[in-house]
């Protein structure tokens, strides 16, 4: 039976291929149905045993299409066998829904959402997460092949966001006046009290679980350092999954919402960003969970080779180690967090929070995102 709810001026479709709205995804469902939008999230089915329809914590979601493994790079001939059957059931079901708006999460999503937007008119918002074009280690002219891609379904789409300048920056020019920058901002809860400096040294890390995260380095340095202590919630590689859940100091919590996030920031002293320079697109990430801890007033361990930590480099936030050296030396730059009474660390929480003030504006993202909705009216 279905669930589906029908807003006062239609339905708003959120697509995209994991079985569960991501932050970035769940903050435009919630402007969409404050414009007065049936907000319905439609997902691949990447997990066994989920249920076709539910309300997953306030948000109504339908899972389509055959199972969808998670490949994390393996099998790519399962992979894009895969893709197009769920662009297939993706057509099928938005025939079924008729939406008024259409929400593609990255460029897997749009082949369905342009032929949906060609028979029915419908409004067509393209939420880049990732830029195609960054996220392969492929020669030089693919590189230029896939971002032309990418910049032709802009081009098809009614409006186009990203969460960066750099990351719209990184797209043809000739696609660029189509693409709006909507940063990847929480709602402004303000700023926690310092964690207590009692016990050990608290890292929390909040996101996707794969190689390419440094997890490896989070799970190794708090191994050979008893003084820290991890927390990992996400989903992804069930490898990662396996290893996290047989360390000692290490608690893993899955996949929680956005507030238990938020809740477990504040319970840390420091937030991991880590990403793995050797692939292009971790170059260029614009992770949620850096604005997350600098809302809460919570710095960040970040790798030097991210693009973002330079815009941070002047406010004094950031624990910044090269990738290659965060077992090294990611233990001695943690533990001044302790020093002196932790008064040096209470000032990098005070500084994180004024990075977030001057950064980020949750105003601003709103009506960014209610504009990009608007454009159909």
């Amino acid at each position: 039976m279905s669930i589906r709810q029908k807003g006062p001026i239609g339905d708003a479709v959120f697509v995209r291929l994991g079985s569960r709205p991501i932050p970035r995804v769940t903050r435009m469902m919630e402007v969409a149905k404050k414009l007065g939008y049936g907000a319905v999230f439609l997902g691949a089915r990447r997990e066994m045993g989920l249920p076709d329809d539910e309300i997953y914590r306030g948000q109504e979601i339908k899972r389509i299409g055959p199972f969808f493994p998670l490949l994390n790079g393996r099998n790519p001939a399962l992979y894009l066998s895969s893709l197009v059957r769920f662009n297939i059931s993706l057509i099928g079901k938005l025939k079924e829904m008729r939406p008024v708006v259409l929400h593609c999460s990255d460029i897997e999503t749009m082949p369905a959402g342009v032929i949906y937007k060609w028979i029915f008119g419908a409004h067509v918002i393209f939420n880049i997460h990732d830029n195609l074009a960054q996220r392969y280690n492929v020669w030089g002219w693919l590189r230029v092949v896939l971002n032309l891609i990418e910049g032709s379904a802009v081009l098809f789409s009614d409006v186009a966001i990203v969460p960066e300048q750099f990351r719209r920056d990184a797209l043809p020019r000739w696609c660029r006046r189509h693409v709006t920058v909507v940063r990847n901002t929480p709602k402004d809860r303000g700023m926690a009290p310092p964690y207590e400096l009692t016990g050990r040294i608290r890292i929390f890390f909040g996101g996707w679980l794969d190689e390419g995260r440094g997890l490896r380095q989070l799970m190794e340095l708090v191994r050979t350092n008893e003084d820290l202590e991890l927390t990992v919630a996400g989903e992804g590689s069930c490898e990662l999954v396996m290893e996290l859940s047989s360390l000692e100091r290490v608690r893993y919590l899955g996949f929680i919402t956005h507030e238990e996030i938020m809740a477990e920031t504040a319970r840390a002293h420091v937030v991991a960003a880590l990403y793995d320079p050797g692939r292009l697109i971790n170059r260029y990430a614009a992770s949620n969970k850096l604005a997350e801890a600098l809302a809460c007033g919570r710095p960040v361990l970040v790798n030097s080779e991210m693009l973002i930590a330079r815009e941070l480099e002047g406010f004094g936030c950031l624990f910044e180690v090269n990738y290659r050296n965060v077992v090294s030396n990611g233990a001695l730059l943690l533990r001044t967090i302790k020093e002196n009474n932790g008064i040096a660390y209470v000032e990098k929480c005070k500084s994180a929070r004024s990075a977030y003030e001057n950064l980020y504006s949750w105003a601003d993202a709103e009506a960014a995102m209610e504009r990009a909705f608007r454009l159909k009216q």
